[in-house]
């Protein structure tokens, strides 16, 4: 049996450790033997109880009995494989239990790619981080090396002009049967059966009609407009009265830049939404009335100078504004471009590839 005295924090502590050989089963013990008291008016005994392990007092001046018998259910066999395995051994099977849950854990995330049949989860975010992040990339070593250079960028904005859809666009076979299911339940309501006696003895069927049913009920002489103008027949790209069902774009050709949107320079004593709306006038003519929901642009590209042109400026920052036609049309005879058109998307995107041999 040995003794040790501890102090802490100003109050002794004593710890006794005693082989288990030494000490019968049943012994009483109590702090008082340590000198030590447990501050409840008078020591507190604590009895032994095994034969296996040591005996030693905490700071509250109690007995604890510490056992090093393995823990009630694990068994001899357990307690002998620990103390056989070594630590390398439990920690390469730690190991391999956490790269086992990893593995499993990307098993599941790359069986719940898919949200539906055959639809690909963030497919179009997939693709825009694919184009942007290396253009990201261009501009940020393009802006490093004007700083190394020394030289500014010229400021340009270059103005899309969006005709927003005239008529709603052609109905998919499944939104024609929603609108005819909503249609039927607006009319008839929830259906019960006759025995209950809660139905009315009113259909309804005066309130459900066809789109011609609801046409003939038209006044004498009063045509509905056409979905398709004449301009969609005979191929005419100089109006706004064409492709009603979506939106169209004033597209311009430069004899220098081939087809694109009105541009121009930005003055120092404008902004870049008076530069825009300037671009927009300088170009078509003023007959275009424009709305512009928003100060800011809506996208930035940069263009780099050829070392031989970069004498005052390292390239130009084109500023691209997005703004709506609010009223009126070019007037072909005030157009400074070589041409212009009114086009979709689509139509834009061919012109392009069809230039630039792409």
């Amino acid at each position: 049996m040995s003794v040790s005295t501890i102090h802490l924090a100003g109050r002794r502590i004593a710890a006794l450790s005693l082989s288990a050989s030494k000490l019968p089963a049943g012994t009483a013990l109590t702090t008082s033997c340590f000198g030590v008291g447990t501050g409840r008016g008078g020591p507190e005994p604590a009895s032994v109880d095994a034969m296996t392990g040591s005996v030693c007092m905490n700071t509250a001046g109690q007995v604890r009995w510490q056992s090093s018998k393995p823990k009630k259910g694990k068994g001899k066999d357990a307690a002998a494989a620990a103390d056989t395995v070594s630590y390398e051994a439990r920690k390469a099977a730690e190991k391999a239990r956490r790269t086992d849950a990893y593995k499993g854990k990307m098993e599941r995330l790359e069986r719940i790619k898919t949200r539906r049949v055959d639809t690909p989860k963030g497919a179009l975010k997939q693709t825009f981080t694919q184009w942007f992040k290396p253009k990201l990339d261009f501009h940020q070593m393009m802006e490093r090396k004007a700083r190394q250079a020394g030289l500014p960028w010229k400021m340009k904005v270059a103005t899309v002009v969006e005709r927003l859809p005239v008529v709603e666009p052609d109905q998919e076979d499944w939104e024609k049967e929603y609108w005819d299911l909503k249609t039927h339940l607006y009319a008839y309501g929830r259906q019960y059966p006759k025995e209950l006696g809660i139905m009315s003895d009113d259909s309804g069927e005066d309130f459900v009609m066809t789109d011609e049913e609801l046409f003939a009920l038209l006044p004498e002489g009063f045509k509905p407009a056409p979905r398709e103008t004449e301009a969609d027949a005979t191929g005419d790209v100089k109006t706004t009265d064409r492709q009603l069902k979506t939106r169209i774009y004033l597209a311009v050709q430069d004899a220098t830049d081939g087809w694109s949107v009105p541009t121009a320079d930005v003055n120092e004593s404008e902004t870049l939404l008076d530069a825009a709306k300037r671009a927009v006038s300088e170009t078509v003519g003023t007959n275009l009335s424009i709305y512009c929901p928003s100060n800011c642009p809506m996208a930035v590209d940069m263009k780099v100078y050829d070392k031989e042109k970069q004498t005052e400026y390292f390239g130009e920052k084109i500023f691209f504004f997005r703004v709506q036609r609010d009223e009126g049309d070019v007037v072909e005879a005030d157009v400074k471009a070589e041409d212009y058109a009114w086009l979709s998307r689509e139509e834009m995107t061919e012109r392009v590839k069809e230039e630039k041999g792409d």
